[in-house]
């Protein structure tokens, strides 16, 4: 009954001894291992077991000495000429009358297995890919994610080494990140085929590498224990990118290969995106320093067909808070924001700019005054493009640029030509009235000489003396359009102040109190001091004059320094190191309109009698003369203050 049942059997079944020497071998045996029954039989089972797998054979024999049967455990074996056979193994200890024998009976799992293996591979290579895609998504630069994608494949796929080189614009390869033995990548195994992978753009493999090495790359190999190569190209697209190279203790199979193919194009794409995100944020930063040093405020409307506008306000931080805005979206109509902060007189001005550009598309530019968050009315200039898609929906965006400096140098640009012009003709009336007064005071003075009455005597010295406070005016006119003839010499600013106080309290009546603040050190400048001293007395006298009794006169002495990149306080002051003298006095202050004209000769806002109008324009004068600059700042009801300017010596 057992012989039947055992030849029977459709699972391969053995019988040996309990050394392991086959006995009898059912047919299922003997068509399973490729032999026959004489080949078989009276031999160790131990031939017929994979090396790899005797160990755990000879582990079974010693467990059949203690215990009767052991079951579900898997062999190697190798029949001739045929591939491995994975066996699921249970042995039972049978008996008969006179010996005991151990019954095998295998199973062929070898098909299970496989599968098993292949899910298991696949599975890991879907793990690898997945890891690679988190590696190449996030936002690193080029050289972080190739190092990170090679460490994780040498390490995931248990390789050798693994490398990855990228092209430059002259298409010569570059080492940029490379995982595994540091002798590996000093002489990389194998680089003329992977530069022959970026010529072709096509991958290649080879399974026994020593053979397709020079001998310096084939010691390298070996010193490694490298065996294989599968290397790909980098290819984002149409764009080739660069190489990845894979260097393997064991020939690559089928499946790794082709998935790691997909990988390196994983690698390719995510450094693309690397590349172009590097690129963007380089745009968004050039553009960021731009529009944060833009001197004004960058701006983008869109409006939707039947939606209002949605006003973005990009930057300059600065600019927007001057005028109480900040950077993000308002969802209001751009109208309601520009009637809230422009000047009202300029809003029809900028409303049509806008509606102009609206409706025809294009460029547009308009120049307005703008009320900034602390009061101060500011010049401000808008270029700006509107583009108009064909759903109707319009986008502008554009600048405004703060040009209140601009305004102003110009305004003292033609200040200054006005004064100029003004100064010829001061300067041609002066010179003939001045000859005209000549032959007045000098026949006057003669007919006085002459045996007259006293009545007719007296007359002709009211007219003489008339005729030399003519003289005078004129002279005060000659001043301020040519250099009068004067002393230059190194003076001692600070010091000058001190000696004059006394003398400007004298000659402005005590009507003032006169407070200084003077620096410890010297500041020296290249100066008339007479011609100072006159400037200073001409500033006291209008001071005292806008100010009611016992007013407040100051004296500030500092030096500043204007540098190439300044504006500085008046136009036409060259960069570098300025004595700054403010002669500042609380009273009635003065209007923009008179500001203005303020310099100009016979300009004045005394009463008839009270004064020529010709004390700043000679000031003005004298200043240029002497290389300086005045400047004036004034509000009404609260004072003027004069800024005398004059170079420190030896610096402008």
């Amino acid at each position: 009954m057992f012989e039947d049942m055992f030849m029977a059997s459709a699972d391969p079944s053995l019988l040996t001894d309990k050394y392991g020497i086959v006995l009898r071998a059912n047919p299922a045996a003997l068509e399973a291992l490729g032999l026959s029954e004489t080949g078989f039989m009276r031999k160790p089972l131990a031939v017929f077991v994979d090396p790899a797998a005797r160990k755990k054979y000879r582990s079974l024999l010693a467990i059949l000495t203690v215990q009767k049967s052991v079951r579900g455990q898997e062999l190697t074996l190798r029949p001739r000429g045929g591939a491995p056979l994975i066996l699921s193994v249970s042995v039972t200890i049978a008996t008969d009358s006179r010996n005991s024998v151990l019954l095998w009976t295998l199973r062929d799992v070898t098909a299970r297995r496989r599968m098993d293996a292949e899910l298991t591979r696949n599975a890991r290579l879907a793990t690898i890919a997945a890891d690679v895609a988190a590696v190449t998504g996030r936002p690193s630069g080029v050289d972080a994610i190739l190092r990170e994608c090679v460490e994780l494949m040498t390490r995931e796929l248990g390789l050798v080494g693994a490398a990855a080189w990228t092209l430059d614009e002259h298409g010569e390869l570059h080492l940029r990140a490379a995982a595994g033995p540091r002798r590996l990548w000093r002489n990389p195994p194998a680089l003329g085929r992977i530069r022959w992978v970026t010529g072709e753009e096509r991958s290649y493999r080879c399974e026994s590498i020593a053979g397709d090495l020079a001998r310096g790359e084939r010691a390298v190999a070996t010193a490694t224990g490298v065996v294989a190569l599968a290397a790909y190209p980098l290819l984002a697209g149409a764009r080739l990118i660069g190489a990845l190279a894979l260097y393997g203790a064991a020939p690559f199979d089928e499946a790794t290969y082709g998935a790691c193919a997909t990988i390196a194009t994983q690698i390719a794409m995510g450094i693309a995106r690397a590349e172009a995100e590097e690129a963007l944020r380089e745009r968004e930063a050039l553009l960021r320093g731009v529009a944060e040093n833009v001197p004004g405020i960058v701006f983008q409307v869109r409006q939707l067909p039947g939606q209002g506008h949605q006003v973005r306000f990009v930057s300059n931080e600065r600019y927007l808070a001057m005028f109480g805005l900040h950077t993000g979206l308002f969802d209001r109509e751009a109208a309601s924001l520009l009637q809230q902060k422009l000047v009202a007189e300029d809003v029809p001005a900028v409303e049509k700019a806008w509606e102009s550009a609206r409706k025809k598309g294009g460029q547009s530019t308009v120049s307005f005054r703008a009320v900034s968050a602390d009061g101060h009315v500011r010049w401000m200039r808008a270029a700006f493009e509107v583009q108009v898609s064909t759903l109707g929906e319009l986008l502008a965006t554009g600048v405004v640029l703060d040009v209140t400096a601009e305004h102003r140098m110009q305004e003292a640009f033609e200040r200054q030509s006005r004064l100029a012009a003004v100064g010829q003709l001061a300067a041609g009336i002066a010179h003939d009235f001045n000859n005209v007064l000549a032959v007045v005071i000098g026949v006057s003075e003669r007919l006085r000489s002459y045996p007259l009455s006293d009545e007719v005597t007296d007359k002709l010295g009211l007219i003489a003396q008339q005729g030399k406070v003519a003289a005078g005016l004129t002279r005060k006119m000659l001043d301020f359009s040519r250099a009068p003839e004067s002393k230059v010499q190194r003076v001692g600013l600070r010091d000058l102040l001190r000696d004059a106080v006394p003398m400007l309290a004298e000659r402005t009546g005590r009507w003032l109190t006169i407070k200084t603040d003077l620096p410890e050190k010297e500041i020296e400048i290249e100066a008339d001091p007479l011609q100072v001293e006159h400037v200073l007395t001409n500033l006291a006298h209008n001071a005292r004059d806008a100010s009611p009794r016992r007013g407040l006169l100051e004296l500030r002495l500092r030096e500043i320094t204007v540098e190439k990149r300044d504006l500085p306080p008046v136009a036409g002051m060259s960069p570098g190191r300025w004595a700054a003298l403010e002669v500042a006095d609380h009273g009635s202050g003065m209007s923009e309109h008179v500001l203005q004209h303020l310099f100009e000769p016979f300009f004045t806002t005394k009463q008839p009698g009270s004064g020529s109008g010709l004390g700043l324009a000679q000031a003005y004068g004298l200043m240029k003369d002497n290389g300086g600059y005045i400047g004036v700042a004034s509000k009404l009801g609260k004072g003027t203050t004069f800024t005398l300017y004059f170079p420190v010596a030896g610096e402008v």
